[in-house]
């Protein structure tokens, strides 16, 4: 069951949150319909209209990433794995989906990547998209190397990139 509310708390939930993605303007068409498509379990529709948002506002995230993020919304785990595999296998070069995928908090902590986070890491350095979008996936990539070394029990490493984070 997807979570209950109405489609314009919804749209302001789809800000900064646990899964760090940059604030979506609650306004835009494409965004409102798009989480009345979700809400109607029209997952290709809500997709689509998430994709013209991203090409109309280029500062959000791949679509794939909102998808994962509304699913996160209504807790249901196998959505959020879904479409971050999605976007880390149909995005390869980009850092948030990368990382994303392997620091998502719905994964079990053995597919966990430490890898994966570091190469999101690397992709996030040479990252040329928005401005606005690399600062928001900073705290992102350091959240998800902290997470990492929890579920590793390098506690040093965990608690070195916490500071990091607290720091962005």
């Amino acid at each position: 069951m997807l979570a209950t509310g109405s489609q314009h708390r919804a749209a302001d939930t789809l800000g900064l949150d646990a899964m760090g993605t940059p604030a979506v303007d609650q306004k835009m068409p494409e965004v409102e319909d798009a989480i009345a498509r979700f809400r109607a379990q029209d997952f290709a529709g809500a997709f689509k209209y998430l994709q013209d948002a991203v090409k109309k506002q280029s500062d959000l995230p791949p679509a794939q990433i909102i998808m994962a993020q509304l699913f996160f919304q209504a807790n249901v785990a196998a959505g959020v794995r879904t479409w971050l595999d999605k976007a880390a296998f149909e995005l390869p070069k980009d850092p948030q989906a990368t990382s994303f995928s392997a620091s998502c908090p719905a994964r079990r902590p053995h597919y966990r990547s430490r890898p994966a986070v570091h190469q999101g890491e690397q992709l996030m350095t040479a990252f040329t998209g928005p401005k606005k979008r690399k600062e928001a996936m900073q705290p992102q990539i350091l959240n998800g190397l902290a997470s990492i070394a929890e579920v590793h029990e390098e506690w040093a490493t965990a608690q070195e990139t916490s500071r990091g984070l607290v720091e962005t």
